[in-house]
């Protein structure tokens, strides 16, 4: 049994549309995590954290944004798998495993969306923390680092 093309395109766009919508969330949210972390560090958000500091919250935001990438070149290897086994019935349904790999990389960037936003909130705590416990000068002005 062969498929018209108009089939093909039918039977595999959603698969491919909902993969893509999962990069696009991921990669929006870890982009935005480094936008806020380059924000303070440019000082263009205000902030009282040195910028040696910021070095783990963007590392983990920018590793978030490379396995969406990774994750999106997973779904195209998807796409390709299911558009071929639609071609030719007889071929072996090998699209599972760039499917797993596609959502273990969106799974592992959410993830490491995660810790960024960890980092940032402990640094935050640190900040307030080593703000009541630094010295102050005359007038109860904290001396700066």
């Amino acid at each position: 049994m062969t498929y018209q093309p108009a089939d093909l395109a039918r039977t595999t766009r959603a698969p491919s549309f909902t993969l893509v919508l999962a990069f696009r969330f991921v990669a929006w949210l870890s982009g935005l995590g480094l936008a806020l972390v380059l924000g303070c560090a440019l000082g263009i958000i205000e902030t009282d954290l040195p910028i040696q500091y910021l070095k783990l919250p963007a590392a983990a935001f920018l590793c978030g944004l490379a396995l969406a990438g990774l994750g999106l070149l997973w779904a195209f290897i998807t796409q390709l798998s299911l558009e071929r086994q639609w071609v030719d019935v007889r071929r072996k349904k090998t699209h599972w495993l760039p499917l797993f790999c596609t959502v273990l990389s969106y799974c592992l960037s959410m993830l490491a969306f995660a810790v960024g936003c960890w980092f940032l909130v402990n640094l935050g705590a640190y900040d307030f923390q080593v703000q009541d416990f630094m010295p102050h000068g005359p007038g109860g002005i904290p001396f700066p680092r």
